[in-house]
């Protein structure tokens, strides 16, 4: 094990024991044949802290100069990207999601208004996965706290071009990679307050809100042209019943907060991700987080900013 301080450990440890669908080590074995051991590979497997196999197969296959970043050094990033932050930014929230990803969210400490109350707080996310589903990466979002609707990093692709981390677990590495992803997240928060000021403070008609509400149905649920009768009568009564949805939270958030952008398009992402579709708890988890619907929202806002040009 790379040494490390005491506080780090500690706190990396203290965040793996508190949720144990992350407690394990990853571990590297040869990669067995009918002709013998594989040259050049290796195979990756979860080892639980009593020693029990994590899962019926291996993570991946890999080649054997793949550097594993294992679950305790990402959780020793999380522990020093909270030290780095003095005291602003704490873990809330971290766990397996599907595809062997591994992750925990650094929320900030201070609430942000867009709006007449309407509060959010940003948060810093670090994602990897043991499959090779995507790199070591950390990206802001936000949690809007009416809705609990998350904010994807909304004004930029934000999982696609997050911060990439160094596959090194030395403590000056850490330490120099969370200066540097702190730097970018401080940049989003304000190019997001920026944002969602902006959005907040542009009244709109409710024919526009009319129309944008259902352009979102019909993208998320598009209508085949060589549809039969049935297909047709089952499109009409969903959109009716998604409309009532989003429109029901238009009525509630617009006399709450104001009418603006920023409520028309919240009352969409909030049916996105909290009514769309058959999505199971986990499912949609990991859907709103950094999954298809993560990209809903942010195209969602796209196609709003699109509709009032």
């Amino acid at each position: 094990m790379v040494k490390l301080s005491t506080s780090i450990v500690d706190r990396a440890n203290e965040l793996l024991a508190a949720d144990e669908s992350i407690n394990y080590r990853v571990v590297e074995s040869d990669v067995q044949t009918k002709f013998g051991t594989a040259t050049g590979y290796k195979a990756l497997y979860g080892v639980s802290p009593e020693g029990q196999i994590v899962g019926d197969e291996p993570f991946q296959l890999c080649t054997k100069n793949y550097t594993v970043f294992d679950n305790f050094y990402l959780a020793a990033l999380a522990a020093t990207l909270e030290e780095q932050s003095n005291g602003e930014m704490k873990v809330v929230r971290s766990g397996a999601l599907k595809y062997g990803m591994v992750h925990f969210s650094l929320e900030s400490d201070q609430y942000e208004d867009a709006a007449r109350g309407d509060l959010y707080k940003m948060r810093f996310n670090i994602l990897n996965s043991h499959t090779s589903q995507t790199s070591l990466l950390g990206f802001s979002s936000g949690n809007r706290l009416v809705c609990t609707n998350q904010l994807p990093a909304i004004y930029r692709a934000g999982f696609e071009t997050g911060f990439r981390f160094r596959h090194r677990q030395d403590e000056q590495t850490l330490m120099d990679e969370a200066k540097h992803a702190l730097k970018t997240y401080g940049r989003s928060v304000v190019d997001t307050r920026r944002w969602i000021k902006r959005m907040s403070g542009k009244p709109v008609e409710w024919v526009t809100v009319h129309e944008f509400f259902k352009k979102c149905f019909n993208k998320r649920f598009p209508l085949r042209d060589d549809a039969d009768k049935k297909s047709v009568d089952r499109h009409w009564k969903n959109l009716d019943r998604a409309l009532g949805i989003m429109t029901n939270t238009w009525n509630a958030e617009s006399c709450e907060y104001g009418n603006s952008e920023w409520v028309a398009v919240n009352a969409a992402t909030k049916w996105l991700q909290h009514n769309a579709g058959r999505l199971n708890s986990r499912n949609r988890e990991y859907s709103n987080f950094a999954g298809a619907n993560a990209g809903r929202t942010r195209q969602a806002f796209e196609d709003w900013a699109s509709l009032v040009a």
